[in-house]
């Protein structure tokens, strides 16, 4: 038996296809790969995937199904019916592009390791056994498990979250398992917008355990009379809102401790009140309807102030968050993004 044994072919580099899952994932070492392959060259390959046109149609329909895309494989390039996809090394990948960008090559090829996977399955065991081998963002592992655990969901390879940590235990440890899965809870769009790099992984981690929690909370932020259309809206602020504030902090740490502050207050709220008076008591009885409206217009109010808040804050940056927000919340940011872009022209000018 020969080990590392593979194939490898040269491949135009816009025949590549990266899948969008893992396409926007921001990574700060670009630069410094620029700089090595200037320098050294491409040391390690990029490592692809053939798939015939039944067998990527079937992978596009696996991640449109687990990611809510609407993806079009025939937007795709292809080589005589068979498309060439990455499967590890896309920032290696971007580095290249920036480089053919930036020094305006033309026909460039790329070396490439060839793995031999036909299926969904095949594919994400390639991608997780990459990920022990090396030192991926924690973003690119996570994508790989959650596909993971979807698919053998799917394919009845385990049947709930304790069976699937049991079984890849011996992949990755529990805790990081438990991570990923927890992250699962979010809204799909938080996800995403978490795993293209925007905010912390980890403190997407504890929003996810936390997910129960801020459900229950902002049910009970309404009280007893509302509409499934009200706790929606309710709830997506009530994310908009935790987001906008995390987004604010710097590092890790102080972002947990945020999360730590918001969770002991939400947990607060279902504390016994003894001391409450009686004309509260029936404030809340006799009130429940003018209640549930008013705690939507008090986070409406909260959620508006932040928005406005966060137009000082860096262009790029906020651009995306007030997609994220309108996604989540409805909310028309168009005039924000117009108010923030003429805010960074009028600092541009004046320097």
């Amino acid at each position: 038996m020969i080990f590392g044994e593979y194939n490898y072919i040269n491949v135009d580099v816009d025949k590549l296809i990266t899948l969008p899952q893992v396409r926007k994932i921001k990574n700060a070492k670009i630069e410094e790969l620029v700089d090595s392959i200037r320098s050294n060259g491409l040391i390690n390959p990029i490592d692809i995937v053939i798939l015939d046109k039944e067998s990527f149609i079937n992978h596009i329909n696996f991640i449109n199904k687990i990611w809510k895309e609407n993806i079009d494989y025939s937007t795709y390039p292809s080589l005589g019916e068979k498309y060439y996809v990455v499967v590890a090394g896309h920032t290696r990948l971007k580095a290249i592009k920036k480089i053919i960008k930036d020094d305006n090559i033309v026909d460039s090829k790329i070396n490439t390791k060839v793995h031999n996977a036909k299926t969904s399955e095949e594919i994400l065991s390639i991608q997780l056994d990459e990920n022990i081998h090396s030192e991926p963002r924690i973003e690119e592992r996570a994508i790989a498990i959650i596909e993971c655990f979807y698919l053998g969901l799917s394919t009845g390879k385990w049947h709930d979250q304790k069976d699937f940590i049991s079984q890849n235990k011996h992949k990755f440890s529990s805790n990081v398992l438990k991570d990923a899965l927890a992250f699962t809870n979010l809204p799909l769009d938080i996800q995403t917008y978490i795993l293209n790099g925007n905010l912390f992984y980890k403190t997407g981690v504890e929003l996810g355990k936390l997910s129960s929690l801020i459900e229950k909370y902002t049910a009970n932020l309404l009280g007893k009379d509302f509409t499934e259309e009200e706790f929606n809206e309710a709830l997506r602020i009530e994310y908009a809102i935790i987001i906008s504030k995390a987004q604010k902090l710097k590092s890790v740490k102080s972002t947990q401790s945020f999360i730590s502050g918001y969770k002991s207050m939400m947990e607060d709220a279902f504390k016994p009140k003894e001391d409450v008076a009686q004309t509260m008591l029936a404030w809340w009885e006799d009130g429940v309807l003018r209640q549930s409206r008013e705690a939507i217009n008090k986070l409406r109010k909260e959620h508006d102030k932040l928005l406005k808040d966060f137009t000082k804050e860096r262009l790029e940056q906020q651009e995306t968050f007030f997609d994220l927000d309108t996604e989540l919340t409805g909310k028309n940011n168009d005039s924000n993004k117009e108010l923030l872009l003429r805010m960074y022209n009028l600092v541009h000018k004046e320097n």
